[in-house]
């Protein structure tokens, strides 16, 4: 009996996301019985909600639908990644859950794993945004500091 049954891989298009995906399909491919989801974050916050467009002056509604559309291409931008994903695990010819959540990465897949009851996250150990890794640290490094799971960075 595995200990391991809940596998969350998280996903950003990046050769290190696509190594932990890798790694989770080969977890599959061995014969464990474990159920695979990957993944991805997009950062597609606009401005608070409560703001209604009758409340805001014509010139910020522009700024408004600038973001809307500027989120709606994020978020096509993150199907595309989910798609990518969904392809390699196809030719694997392994199944598996795909997600796509909206937020902050490392808190999003914390949360996530948190709350779907997940006991392994497999993640890249380099991701796509260097900027953010030199300001606030890789993705990896706060996932594992958070997580109340384990965790398989792969390198």
């Amino acid at each position: 009996m595995s200990l391991i049954k809940r596998v969350l891989v998280a996903f950003d298009g990046s050769k290190g996301s696509m190594d932990a995906l890798r790694q989770g399909i080969d977890l599959k491919k061995e014969g464990l019985k474990i159920e695979l989801t990957v993944v991805h974050v997009v950062k597609a916050d606009p401005d608070p909600a409560f703001l209604t467009v009758a409340a805001v002056p014509p010139d910020l509604q522009r700024g408004e639908m600038i973001r809307e559309f500027n989120k709606r291409e994020i978020i096509k931008q993150g199907e595309q990644t989910v798609n990518h994903a969904r392809k390699v695990l196809n030719q694997e010819r392994v199944d598996a859950q795909n997600i796509i959540l909206e937020g902050e990465p490392a808190k999003q897949i914390c949360d996530h794993a948190q709350e779907k009851e997940f006991d392994l996250i497999i993640i890249g150990n380099q991701g796509l945004n260097k900027l953010d890794k030199m300001v606030q640290g890789s993705v990896s490094q706060r996932v594992s500091q958070h997580s109340n799971c384990s965790i398989l960075v792969v390198k």
